[in-house]
């Protein structure tokens, strides 16, 4: 019997529109306010991952897919995780990359989380003219940080090798 990691049409569509309906009372409740930057814009992105020369429309035809398939398989699956069950202890570095004005993820929250942790390395990057996509929103400043603070990680071994 083949399994498919998709829910059945019906139930896909139900899901497509569950979420929709959430992201707009996320947006109208959680988002920034009328003052700061509209973040998070998903015609921009969009239009800037079509647009992109380096990019071909098979790889925006698979950006795209990918994006529904975390929608609709794997953020079920993240939304019954309780990173509190994980305990406070880490062996390996951890680093929060997080935009100041994300809705989906209060950053006062992911402070919070990011303090109660204990890594051998632990640090916190803030992106004050991010939303929930810094890479595409500060997207020099992301890079700028994922050169100076993880490419310096890259080979770390627990025990010094």
């Amino acid at each position: 019997m083949r399994r498919s990691l998709r829910p059945p049409p019906k139930l896909h569509r139900r899901i497509c529109r569950m979420m929709s309906i959430l992201r707009d009372w996320e947006r109208d409740l959680l988002g920034p306010p009328p003052s700061t930057p509209v973040f998070t814009d998903t015609k921009k992105i969009l239009s800037a991952v079509v647009s992109a020369p380096e990019y071909s429309p098979m790889d925006d035809y698979g950006w795209i897919h990918g994006a529904q398939f975390s929608i609709n398989v794997l953020l079920p699956e993240m939304m019954k995780i309780d990173l509190s069950k994980l305990g406070p202890d880490f062996q390996a570095p951890v680093l929060f990359f997080e935009g100041r004005h994300d809705p989906y993820c209060p950053p006062s929250l992911i402070w919070e989380y990011s303090q109660a942790i204990k890594a051998p390395h632990k640090e916190f990057i803030w992106f004050d003219n991010a939303g929930h996509f810094p890479f595409f929103e500060e997207q020099q400043k992301f890079a700028d940080e994922l050169f100076q603070k993880v490419l310096p990680l890259a080979n770390y071994h627990p025990s010094g090798d």
